[in-house]
């Protein structure tokens, strides 16, 4: 079956280098890996993500092997929580456990699912990676780790412990905080030091990119954290494969009945272009549908169409129109009016404002003299602004996308979406900023919708249960 000699494995590039087998030899041995004959090496590649399945076969037909690495993934320390878990947090934990310490989580935001991976830590007391989207969550969760251990008497400092790994930070430590984008770039520097992988936001793996992160690092303990989806989603086979099957999920309809999130209420709002204005709109819509129409294009038209516009011009003009028809629906004057009549319906209560484009907003954040946060905000502006806003001393707060994902802000009950696609994933994390459950908290969420445009059913679409 093998070639004379131990098994010799290690590291090359992002791969796994086997030596002292051949190809065909491997393949018997593991069918259902794929290796890839590395001549110049002597060996044999595969994916990290395979070691465990290939170290168990190789012991249980006790061939000699080599390592060249540690497998031994313990913290230098004992960490205990200073929290405990909800009941549904304790069912998702012991799920999780049940399913060899695989799977996703799939609760609402607001839920407390960062808890259930923190205590997965101490659970497991093994080194720890968790990949974050974006910076602002890497913080948090930093800064929720600072507060969430203890150590036992007489050992080093819990800071020490923690690391982070993007935007100017570049420290790797037994518990460490990475985005997907770094995960990515810095893959090497990942794959065999940690024994957990932590998700957060786990549908962002599935891309062609970040799926690497998973696939490159050899740690078998993988959890996966989103309140955006389903079996029946594309990505779920993927993630399935490389960070374990749905173990556990609970609706937010069960967890507001159960006091676990705030009540809420979503109402939509609807304004009216002005005529001039609606005129415009309704010639760029003609455009884009007299293309559309001469085609016969149904499914997947808008991709069909760039697909086109390099040879086609009336394909590159039925895009700009189609480009300027929703500017003009998401972009409403009247949408300025709706927004100062809720403001004045809520005087006292803390408001997010979600708009998809970043100068409407900024105009917006000039006309109400409120601060914003959108892609160009510094991060050091960012921070500031957070902190203002959870301290009170911001009452209102204007975002982009920033806030679309993840942040935690309990102190937020009314939610004024002025525009969004048309995907539920967006509406139901936008939903998410404003549950998070605080004594005697109600929460509004409120739609901003241009009239006889086609933010109707995008508006129908992304709120459809």
């Amino acid at each position: 079956m093998t070639e004379s000699g131990k098994f010799d494995i290690s590291f090359k590039g992002t791969d796994l280098l086997i030596r002292n087998i051949s190809l065909k030899s491997a393949s018997h041995l593991l069918p259902n890996i794929n290796f890839i004959q590395d001549s110049h090496a002597k060996g044999i590649r595969c994916s990290p993500i395979d070691f465990l399945k290939i170290y168990e076969r190789i012991t249980e037909n006790h061939i000699p092997i080599k390592l060249r690495f540690s497998t031994d993934y313990s913290l230098p320390c004992t960490l205990h929580p200073t929290f405990q878990l909800r009941d549904y947090q304790k069912k998702a934990m012991q799920a999780w456990q049940h399913a060899s310490n695989r799977g996703m989580i799939i609760l609402p935001t607001g839920a407390g699912k960062s808890h259930i991976g923190l205590f997965t830590i101490t659970l497991i007391q093994k080194r720890t990676l968790i990949v974050v989207p974006t910076i602002e969550l890497m913080e948090q969760w930093y800064q929720r780790i600072c507060t969430s251990f203890k150590l036992d008497p007489n050992k080093i400092p819990l800071k020490e412990l923690i690391g982070r790994f993007g935007g100017n930070h570049k420290n790797i430590k037994p518990i460490t905080i990475t985005t997907y984008n770094s995960g990515y770039l810095y893959l090497k520097k990942f794959q065999n030091y940690f024994g957990l992988l932590i998700f957060d936001e786990v549908h962002h793996l599935a891309g062609k990119k970040f799926r690497k992160i998973a696939e490159g690092t050899i740690a078998q303990a993988r959890m996966g954290l989103t309140a955006t989806l389903q079996e029946s989603d594309d990505l779920y086979p993927i993630l399935s494969k490389i960070v374990g099957p749905i173990v556990y999920q609970e609706s937010k309809e069960v967890l507001t009945e159960s006091g676990n999130l705030a009540e809420f209420e979503h109402r939509k709002v609807r304004v009216k272009l002005l005529p001039e204005i609606y005129k415009n709109y309704l010639d760029e819509q003609m455009i884009y549908k007299t293309y559309l129409k001469k085609f016969g294009f149904q499914s997947n038209a808008f991709q069909q169409m760039i697909f086109r516009a390099n040879r086609d011009p009336e394909a590159k003009r039925a895009i700009i129109a189609y480009n300027r028809a929703r500017k003009i629906s998401f972009n409403a004057e009247n949408k300025i009016n709706a927004i100062q009549n809720l403001f004045s319906h809520h005087p006292k209560d803390r408001i997010l404002l979600f708009c998809e484009n970043i100068e409407f907003i900024e105009k917006i954040s000039q006309y109400f003299l409120i601060p914003t946060l959108t892609s160009r905000t510094p991060t050091s502006e960012r921070k500031k602004i957070m902190q203002h806003f959870r301290e009170g001393y911001y009452r209102i707060l204007a975002s982009g996308k920033v806030l679309d994902e993840g942040i935690d802000v309990p102190e937020a009950n009314v939610g004024i979406i002025i525009s969004g696609t048309g995907t539920k994933r967006q509406f139901i994390q936008r939903l998410g900023r404003l549950l998070r459950p605080m004594p005697d908290k109600k929460a509004y969420l409120y739609e901003i919708i241009t009239s006889k445009t086609s933010e109707i059913s995008l508006a129908s679409k992304r709120s459809r249960k």
